[in-house]
């Protein structure tokens, strides 16, 4: 999981921990979790939208947890498996290339940008527009 993600669920289980206390809003939020405004009416939208926290019924900016303690704890048991993403990324680190490289071998240069990578196993073949063009190629 990436520092990312971790962070994100500490910063939630905060916020759920500060919730039992009250209601809360996004200026009280921000503060909270050293965020920004947006940032902090993402966390709530987040909650919301998860179904551990309700609306305040008389101020509609401030959040309030659910009164069903059992649907706070089922969303926070599914923050790991959600937030945790299994993608493959390229590190820079010579170190981690091609530990086992296997089948496929991905060589990356010094001056290539960061990105998630999804390795595809389709076999070699020629692009349509090409071999609508040349043809489809001999071997």
């Amino acid at each position: 999981m990436t520092m990312y993600g971790l962070r994100k669920i500490a910063n939630i289980r905060r916020l759920v921990a500060a919730l039992e206390d009250g209601p809360m809003g996004p200026v009280a939020i921000a503060e909270l979790l050293g965020i920004s405004h947006t940032g902090a009416r993402n966390y709530i939208d987040l909650l919301v939208e998860g179904g551990a926290a309700i609306p305040h019924p008389d101020r509609r900016t401030h959040v309030c947890l659910h009164p069903d303690w059992g649907l706070v704890e089922d969303f926070l048991d599914s923050l790991a498996p959600e937030l945790a993403e299994q993608r493959v990324t390229l590190r820079r680190s010579p170190s981690r290339h091609c530990v086992d490289p296997g089948k496929s071998y991905l060589h990356v240069v010094a001056d290539d940008v960061r990105f998630p990578l999804v390795l595809m196993r389709f076999p070699v073949r020629r692009d349509p527009l090409v071999a609508a063009l040349f043809g489809a190629g001999g071997r």
